[in-house]
């Protein structure tokens, strides 16, 4: 495989392997990003509300 398009792979989605995947990206690194994480880090509270009232539905992976 052309080193080129082997993917970076970041192991934990904690707060420095979401900023490493974000500036890769905005430094339009051409070989793929991959992103592992066990757990659900980041919950948004605004969407809080509708997933209480079943507006909205999450399906784990």
């Amino acid at each position: 495989m052309n080193d080129s398009l082997k993917p970076i792979v970041i192991a934990g989605g904690g707060f420095t392997g979401l900023f490493t995947a974000l500036h890769l990206r905005q430094q339009k690194c051409s070989r793929p990003v991959v992103l592992i994480d066990t757990q659900w880090r980041f919950i948004f509270q605004s969407l809080l509300y509708e997933l209480l009232t079943s507006e909205v539905t999450v399906t784990p992976p």
